[in-house]
């Protein structure tokens, strides 16, 4: 059977479930999605089918209540929609050029490395995810910057020795790198990682392990509380 036979199926089948009009809005639909690739409105239509027919696989034998969703209402809804998604304006992503400066203010905006995805992000504590995006606010064009632990601190509302231990984390996952060593008079220059020198698997197991390590050490004090408590009061 071509395609287009099973297409036509498809349709048949469809209109069961949702009535002839409805059936053709979501065909309409899935040939716009699709850019008019058949196939890929074939797997969509066959996706659709199998979800109508799982609700009707999984109602119970009473069905007075059901929502009939081939009633003047159902198709007028139906209708609605399809003209809403026809009348949005085209969008597409612009990933060159000048930002618009009434969002992005000179100054007023910072760069986020693409190498550290939403999975490098997810992995890191609270205290690490806002140190992080304090470095990237402090960074500039060549993703250089100071971060005296103390600076940031106050910046994350934590006290210094957690704002130390966010860098090391930090350092330790490879995210960012000491550039320039200081001392007791002048703080480190550092510097986001290169994209090409960043191994994300390892950056996640670093980030893992320590919030791992902290949450243990955490449970232990509160343990060691609970107990110098529990003596007091006996």
């Amino acid at each position: 059977m071509i395609i287009k036979d099973r297409l036509s199926a498809q349709k048949n089948r469809l209109a069961t479930f949702v009535g002839p009009d409805a059936m053709q809005m979501i065909v309409d639909e899935a040939m716009q999605a699709a850019h008019g690739d058949l196939a890929q409105v074939e797997q969509g239509l066959d996706a659709n089918i199998r979800w109508w027919e799982q609700q009707e696989e999984g109602r119970p034998a009473d069905q007075s209540d059901k929502r009939d969703t081939s009633t003047p209402e159902s198709r007028e809804r139906a209708k609605r929609n399809y003209e809403r998604s026809k009348a949005r304006v085209a969008w597409k992503k612009k990933l060159k050029g000048e930002p618009d400066r009434t969002i992005y203010p000179y100054g007023g905006f910072f760069l986020m490395t693409r190498v550290i995805d939403n999975q490098v992000r997810v992995a890191m504590s609270k205290t690490v995810l806002l140190a992080f995006i304090e470095c990237l606010d402090e960074a500039d064009i060549c993703g250089q910057f100071e971060m005296p632990a103390g600076a940031l601190g106050q910046r994350i509302g934590c006290n210094r020795r957690n704002a130390q231990n966010a860098l090391y984390t930090l350092l330790k996952a490879g995210v960012i790198r000491i550039l320039h060593e200081g001392g007791t008079t002048v703080p480190n220059v550092y510097s986001l990682v290169p994209g090409h020198q960043f191994n994300k698997e390892q950056a996640i197991a670093a980030l893992t392990e320590t919030r791992k390590a902290t949450r243990k050490r955490l449970s232990q004090e509160i343990s060691l509380v609970a107990t110098a408590t529990l003596e007091v009061v006996a």
